[in-house]
């Protein structure tokens, strides 16, 4: 058996085939019980919303978000989708990942359930941010140094990072989602670029990949930084390492070929992600450049105050980068390949507030405004090349002058070399620790709120019964507006987590039944505002404002409308004869016959009707094109839905079953399968395999 060549400990560790030895330390144990401690404080005053019965967070960019597991996963599946009436608009590709957490916390909330399990793990994912982000940097790190003490303080430093503190602050999931991941993703393709081969790598290869599918889900403009590293590295890697760069290039797209449809039919929402978008009236938004290459996402900040003192933070570890790439041999060659791409990041971090995605048109609540990108999730990609390539400075100093193990420090102070390695490396690691301490002097939560109630509890029990009425929401705005709203059991979730580049996709359609319904309801009143409320299914009428309101007293003369009281501020009406329901069978005369029990979102329902009378229909209350999305079974068999969603039903008593369709259903399976597969080819199988092509340069 041929006898292996020599391989250096460098190349192991950036490689990822060095001894396995175990990830866990007390340096990271400790750090954790930092991070950990000073979240819970921070964030103690919302510790009673993020239980699993509470009402979840809200934040400048983060709604509420009133359902639970099987709202989401139907939501992101179902043919018709979103609040109100509904609608076919592509689903967010956020709502799969988001199904997860959302399903933790419903099984944490015990048989009487989380009415508002999603919210609330969105919650969870900004409390748990900080010492999540410790943990992935910790982990990154290692493939550029084993010092854990090192590794322990300079991912201290990545959990109070200002964009993730940015985003945390005003509610931004998918931005922070990019701050956790991005020392993986970056650790991940620097392996993808070193020499030579191994099970370790190439499973770190198709983890990358994963990893920015996953993101990309969440902010898919991670994918322009990391479609363009995967090519350089095929453009000019090794003749082992290109592969490796077409895998990185071409796998994340195909993992997301569901929604690749939406993203080339508009390719603004490539630009756009959860909560990663930004509407300002001028450009270019947000702070100055010289902020901006220092890490600040958003507003200017006072250079001259306490919580700017991130700036000065930043350009040390800047310094420590530029300082890497004079390092002699491949560690000065890697440097510079972070320092690229944080300089890739910087680019299109400045970019992005420059960059105009299009304008909110009329009707809009923020019509005439300029949509850019966020950059404070480019900022997070910089920020962790920025992070290693700090980190291999100081290691790489520290093993060439710094104390030696065992010697004495009486003997290593007399070294000038080994003082100046040990100051250098103290200013880079306290530097590192300041965005920390801002953080627990202002912290993040400070920005969010506890999320109001969508409806009163009487509506909204009553949304999650056998006929789910919807509520017509009427907020007056001034003297002579008012602003509609149809609420139901469904969350629409553009309003939860604010992607601006989606509505300038979508942009604001024509007024259609609900908004004629409510002119009919504010202006004339009488029977046919009634019959206009039991079209749209609403069994209940609220109205935001005080009772002494000039509109509440024109609800109040609405024929078969009783008040019901309503929270302060709030005026509540039900329907007296309680004939709102989404799915009922009517007579030839319009009467109602019968109602069949909602089993699910926009008309989904099953149940058995009884002596049907000649000429029966089955009317279902929501949007125009639900028709075509929807499938009717009368007795098992299939039958013929009108455009207006009526279906004719026979004489007799029947079994009636209302379902949608799922047109995306097969493009989500080869999805599936293609990531079970990617999951596979990223576990390590096998022992490590030394490296032999390449030697520590002098």
């Amino acid at each position: 058996m041929p006898e292996t060549g020599p391989v250096s400990d460098e190349l192991a560790e950036i490689s990822g085939e060095e001894e396995r030895r175990p990830w866990a330390s007390w340096p990271l144990a400790l750090a954790v019980l930092v991070t950990t401690a000073a979240t819970v404080w921070g964030w103690r005053q919302h510790l009673g919303d993020l239980r699993p019965g509470g009402p979840g967070l809200v934040g400048d960019e983060l709604g509420p978000a009133a359902t639970g597991p099987a709202g989401l996963w139907r939501s992101a599946l179902d043919g018709w989708r979103g609040g109100g009436l509904g609608h076919d608009h592509p689903p967010e590709p956020w709502l799969l990942p988001w199904t997860a957490p959302t399903l933790l916390v419903d099984a944490v909330a015990g048989p009487g359930g989380a009415p508002n399990a999603a919210g609330v793990a969105l919650g969870w994912l900004l409390l748990a941010a900080a010492p999540v982000a410790l943990v992935t940097a910790y982990l990154a790190l290692r493939r550029v140094t084993h010092r854990r003490w090192l590794r322990a303080a300079l991912a201290l430093g990545w959990a109070g990072a200002t964009p993730l503190v940015s985003a945390t602050q005003d509610g931004r999931v998918g931005p922070v989602v990019v701050h956790l991941v991005a020392p993986l993703l970056v650790a991940g393709y620097v392996v993808a670029a070193t020499r030579g081969g191994g099970t370790r790598r190439t499973a770190a290869v198709f983890a990358t990949a994963l990893g920015v599918a996953l993101t990309a889900q969440w902010v898919p403009l991670v994918l322009v930084p990391a479609t363009v590293a995967g090519v350089l590295v095929l453009l000019l890697g090794s003749r082992g390492a290109r592969w490796r760069g077409a895998v990185l290039a071409a796998l994340p797209w195909a993992l997301l070929l569901p929604w690749l449809p939406a993203l080339l039919t508009d390719p603004v929402r490539l630009l756009g992600g959860a909560g990663a978008t930004v509407a300002a009236p001028a450009l270019p938004a947000g702070a100055p450049a010289w902020q901006t290459a220092l890490l600040v996402p958003g507003a200017a900040l006072d250079p001259s105050d306490l919580s700017a003192a991130p700036l000065w933070a930043a350009l040390v570890a800047w310094a420590a980068a530029l300082a890497a790439t004079l390092l002699p041999g491949r560690s000065g060659r890697r440097a510079g390949v972070l320092v690229v791409g944080a300089l890739l990041g910087l680019l299109l971090a400045l970019l992005a507030p420059r960059a105009g995605l299009g304008v909110l048109p009329a009707g809009h609540a923020e019509a005439g405004l300029t949509v850019t990108a966020w950059n404070g999730s480019m900022l997070s990609v910089s920020g962790a090349s920025l992070l290693l390539a700090t980190a291999l400075f100081v290691d790489r100093s520290w093993r060439a002058e710094g104390p030696r193990r065992r010697e004495p420090w009486r003997a290593a102070v007399r070294r000038p070399r080994a003082v100046v390695a040990a100051l250098t490396a103290a200013v880079v690691v306290l530097a590192a620790l300041v965005p920390l301490a801002v953080a627990v002097w202002r912290p993040p939560a400070d920005g969010l709120l506890a999320a109001p109630p969508a409806l009163p509890p009487v509506a909204a029990a009553q949304a999650d019964g056998p006929s789910a009425p919807r509520t017509l929401v009427l907020t007056p705005v001034g003297e002579n507006e008012v602003v509609v709203d149809l609420v139901g059991r469904e969350i629409e979730p553009a309003r939860v987590l604010r992607d601006r580049t989606t509505e300038l996709a979508v942009g604001v359609g024509p007024a259609g039944p609900v908004e004629e319904v409510a002119r009919t309801v504010v202006s004339e009143g009488g029977d046919r505002a009634v019959a206009g409320l039991l079209e749209l299914a609403a069994g209940y009428v609220l109205v935001a404002a005080e009772e002494d309101h000039p509109l509440v007293g024109r609800v109040d003369a609405l024929p078969g409308l009783t008040r019901v009281g309503g929270p302060q501020g709030q005026v509540l009406w039900r329907m007296s004869d309680n004939e709102a329901a989404r799915v009922r069978v009517l007579d030839a005369d319009g009467g109602l016959v019968s109602r069949v029990p909602s089993q699910g979102p926009h008309g989904v329902a099953a149940g058995r009707v009884e002596d049907l009378p000649d000429g029966a229909t089955l009317h279902v209350a929501e949007g125009t094109g639900w028709s075509q999305v929807a499938r009717v079974a009368v007795d098992g068999e299939d039958v013929a839905v009108g455009a207006d969603g009526e279906v004719a039903l026979p004489e007799g008593t029947h079994d009636l079953e209302v379902r949608l369709a799922r047109p995306s259903l097969p493009w989500h399976l080869v999805a599936l399968v293609l990531t079970l597969v990617t999951v596979f080819l990223a576990l390590p199988f096998g022992r490590p395999e030394p490296d032999t092509t390449e030697e520590e340069e002098p």
